[in-house]
């Protein structure tokens, strides 16, 4: 009962984030984190189960919301946010997908209004995520390669904003890193194309070259 319920909080909160309601989004996921934090069994420590079969991550445009102001950095936001199969039972997974949108919840409003304090935020949930899916790298991403993509790449992001280059540069090391890394993962090309890209012009951005942002 308690996966089910987190699947509906996941997608209820994707669906208002998609939709440019983010302060209700942010709702419906603490909802979720209630429930993740009330089960025993929940694994709310992120640990990583081997993956199955099957989709169980689907990336969400959040397009809708508001765009942020321009800035000349290595990275562009990645601005998706991820449903979750409704038949998904593995905590373990729901709970790094849940505290994924949330970081990317507060980046959205951060990013969006200028809100230092949303996007310190974001970076720690964002760290905390990068941290679960690096614990063991010899393990079978599977569909999560996507997630630690978006999450090297707009964890940078927020450096970006927040003007932290030296650790902006540390996240485009690692997300040029991953991208290297899980591109034999069978992750989609549709969804691996803007982290190639997003590599492609953070070199040329280092080399001086004019920067565009991939679009996402």
């Amino acid at each position: 009962m308690a996966a089910l319920t987190l699947c509906a909080r996941i997608n209820g909160g994707v669906g208002l984030l998609c939709g440019g309601l983010a302060a209700g989004a942010l709702i419906r996921f603490r909802e979720g984190l209630t429930t993740l934090a009330s089960d025993p069994a929940s694994g709310a420590d992120l640990l990583l189960a081997p993956a199955r079969r099957g989709e169980r991550l689907s990336p969400v445009d959040i397009s809708s919301t508001p765009t942020e102001t321009a800035h000349d950095t290595f990275f562009s936001m990645y601005k998706k946010a991820f449903r979750v199969s409704e038949r998904e039972d593995d905590h373990a997974i729901l709970s790094v997908v849940l505290v994924y949108n949330v970081a990317v919840t507060y980046h959205v409003l951060g990013s969006s209004y200028g809100t230092a304090s949303d996007l310190k935020k974001a970076r720690q949930l964002y760290t905390r995520v990068y941290s679960a899916l690096t614990e063991d790298l010899q393990d079978n991403l599977g569909e999560k390669a996507i997630l630690l993509l978006a999450t090297c790449n707009n964890l940078g992001h927020v450096h970006s904003l927040l003007m932290n280059n030296r650790e902006a540069l540390f996240s485009f090391r690692h997300l040029e890193g991953t991208t290297a890394l899980v591109e034999d993962s069978g992750i989609a090309s549709v969804h691996l194309e803007f982290f190639i890209m997003a590599v492609v012009l953070g070199r040329a951005h280092e080399d001086g070259q004019p920067f565009t942002s991939p679009a996402a």
